[in-house]
């Protein structure tokens, strides 16, 4: 299976850098119209049975997404957000498999041992320490803190409480359990 990277920029070279150091024989394929890619058009690119990482503008998101399932990927990551905020969705995924979407923090070991303990915990609690309004500006939930947020609720499972403070030194979000 080959692994395809539709936008090849800076998220783009870190999900790249990562699948390597998972699996140094992987093929990778990036698209892109910069110049520094493999293919300049993803309709020249052989998508069927491969895997498809869309890492561009979230403007092309929709696009980018449909041709992958149209063409036949086996299996079909998206960066976060899936679609521009206002988008209707509407049956776009009826009849297929939905895809993912990057949250990398759920494959790193202390947190995979955190989910095969979760039965035993009964608060969690994660920190974020970084200037996340400075580094991100308005965007800071959405591309980062969410992070957090989904893995709370990927350890945890639903949240009975859930408080977010965001300010120019830390966001801290709390998911307790039930």
């Amino acid at each position: 299976m080959k692994h395809i990277f539709v936008g090849n920029g800076s998220i783009s070279k870190r999900h790249q850098a990562n699948l390597r150091l998972l699996r140094p024989d992987a093929e990778v394929i990036t698209v892109d119209t910069n110049g520094e890619a493999d293919y300049s058009n993803i309709l020249n690119v052989p998508l069927a049975d491969n895997c498809v990482y869309i890492c561009t503008p979230m403007d092309r998101h929709g696009y980018h997404l449909s041709v992958a399932l149209e063409h036949g990927a086996k299996a079909i990551a998206v960066e976060k957000p899936l679609f521009a905020p206002g988008v209707d969705m509407g049956n776009f995924f009826d009849g297929v498999n939905i895809p993912i979407i990057f949250y990398n923090y759920l494959f790193y070991p202390l947190f995979l041992d955190l989910k095969a303990r979760a039965d035993k915990l009964v608060f969690l609690s994660l920190y974020g320490g970084e200037h996340l309004s400075d580094k991100y500006g308005d965007t800071a939930m959405g591309t980062m803190a969410s992070h957090s947020i989904d893995l709370a609720l990927w350890i945890m499972g639903d949240a009975i409480e859930h408080r977010t403070f965001d300010g120019k030194t830390r966001l801290t979000s709390t998911i307790c359990a039930d």
